[in-house]
């Protein structure tokens, strides 16, 4: 008896609304083989859509060789990876043509959100990288036991033979799968450092036009705080020859007040008059009311 088990991680499209059209999903597979009877029994769990189609109708006891269903169903977990693979290669590109395209670094029209989709689109490759390792892994393990069973049972050669070539050609594919994601990773790598660049450099300049606006605003303030001070000088002119004109007032105020009050109707001198006409003895100071 030979057991063989391994979760599988593949790729499916949901059929939702939404930016990205794509699912995450996995399986499991249990297979137990009888090497006496040549028997075997399956368990499933959640199969790819591609195992279930057309699977009634094969003969299951034609199957040659006692790992042939595992061919299916790691051609049915791989079967959309290439297309995914072209999905992120075409975010890759609208990524590289928002940040390539030569154009002064005010014009670029992004922000640090464009980090985020570069990160979150990272993110999905490594996932994607992942699941093509753990593809490859389990055709590794099973070709090596396809060879223990090879020994054990003296299956056909042709048959082994045959079951080897169509890992192989799996193995090849998943091997291009990785080396397009590296690929991938390699270039959202490019383009993260040159956004980074890019809003390095956007941010420098708005430091410098910052510190020219500052320089502005001072200026303008200098010319202001010079009027200001012109105009307290004026004040304190003007201040001082209030000063000096008040002085002088308060000087000659009683004596301009005393002048006008004697050249008023109210005041009269009188003085008594001789025999000649003229003004003789003392003179009175009669006030009219």
């Amino acid at each position: 008896m030979t057991v063989v088990s391994y979760n599988l991680r593949y790729l499916e499209k949901h059929g939702r609304d939404t930016r990205d059209p794509w699912s995450w999903r996995q399986s499991v597979f249990h297979h137990d083989y009888d090497l006496d009877c040549a028997t075997s029994s399956w368990i499933i769990i959640q199969p790819p859509e591609r195992w279930n189609a057309s699977l009634d109708d094969m003969d299951l006891d034609k199957q040659t060789h006692p790992l042939s269903l595992h061919l299916r169903s790691l051609s049915s977990a791989s079967a959309n990876t290439w297309e995914y693979l072209q999905y992120l290669s075409g975010e890759t590109l609208l990524l590289d043509q928002r940040v390539t395209f030569p154009k002064p670094t005010r014009e670029y029209k992004f922000d640090c959100t464009l980090n985020q989709d570069i990160h979150v689109l990272r993110k999905n490759l490594f996932r994607a990288k992942g699941i093509i390792e753990g593809m490859l892994r389990i055709v590794a393990a099973l070709c090596v036991h396809a060879k223990e069973i090879q020994d054990l049972c003296d299956s056909p050669k042709l048959t082994h033979d045959k079951f080897m070539r169509e890992m192989a050609n799996i193995s090849r594919d998943l091997l291009s799968y990785q080396s397009m994601t590296e690929i991938l990773v390699n270039r959202s790598a490019d383009i993260r450092s040159t956004t980074n660049s890019i809003l390095k450099f956007r941010s420098q300049e708005m430091v410098t036009d910052s510190g020219e606006q500052l320089r502005r605003i001072g200026e303008v303030n200098s010319r202001e705080t010079s009027s200001m001070t012109s105009l307290a000088k004026w004040s304190y002119r003007d201040s001082r020859t209030t000063r000096i004109a008040t002085t002088i007032g308060l000087v000659y105020l009683p004596a301009n007040l005393v002048l006008s009050f004697f050249s008023t109707s109210f005041v009269e001198f009188a003085s008594q008059e001789g025999s000649s006409g003229e003004r003789t003895g003392p003179r009175f100071l009669r006030c009219s009311y």
